[in-house]
């Protein structure tokens, strides 16, 4: 799996999500519907993503990407 395909499955989570919130905003899913909906999301669809995110080959690139992503997050924490 390499960083595309991530991006891929994150996208497609992404999708899911606002396919839901258009649905629920026409009222097709119902008040059952969302909680069914969010368990389904929290119980089977957000652990098999975490699950295949992490079958990812790991290299120097994607430690670099990770890297700069970490000091990005402390330079804009101590810059607030």
């Amino acid at each position: 799996m390499n960083l595309l395909d991530l991006f891929s499955l994150q996208g497609t989570l992404f999708a899911m999500m606002l396919i839901g919130a258009w649905l629920k905003k026409r009222n097709i899913i119902d008040q059952s519907g969302k909680k069914c909906l969010t368990d389904l999301c929290i119980n089977i669809v957000i652990p098999c993503n975490i699950f295949k995110s992490c079958l990812i080959k790991f290299n120097m690139t994607i430690f670099q990407a990770c890297a700069l992503l970490l000091l990005a997050a402390v330079i804009m924490h101590f810059s607030a």
